[in-house]
């Protein structure tokens, strides 16, 4: 009885930080879907999660965004937005290659999206 108790207690922490963590991911992205486009993709190309995986994984595995909704937040096609998956996370010169920029912008860009970020989510 008392391992079950357990158990189940432990199931319920793990359910309820899944779920807080899905918000998150959920308010994270509608914040970035607001950001001037090279803030978007100056912060989501590079975006790489604890385990090493980028935004666009993240977002899908967890069943935040479909395909669709995805290349819609980020105004490419579904197309676009497959070939950018298998390149991120990038890094800022790659980033700068794909935006057809210099690395300065890209990292100012990605400042800048941050410290937005950071306001959205803290409300």
């Amino acid at each position: 009885g008392a391992r079950w108790d357990v158990y189940f207690k432990a199931n319920i922490h793990s359910a309820e930080s899944h779920a807080q963590a899905n918000e998150l991911l959920a308010r994270l992205w509608h914040a970035i879907t607001e950001l001037p486009g090279e803030q978007r993709d100056a912060f989501t190309f590079g975006f790489e999660d604890e385990a090493g995986q980028d935004l666009f994984t993240v977002l899908l595995g967890a069943g935040i965004v479909t395909w669709d909704e995805l290349a819609d937040g980020m105004q490419r096609s579904v197309e676009e937005i497959a070939k950018l998956r298998t390149q991120m996370p990038m890094d800022g010169s790659l980033t700068a290659d794909v935006l057809g920029t210099e690395r300065k912008n890209v990292w100012k860009w990605r400042y800048r999206a941050i410290r937005k970020l950071k306001t959205k989510l803290e409300v």
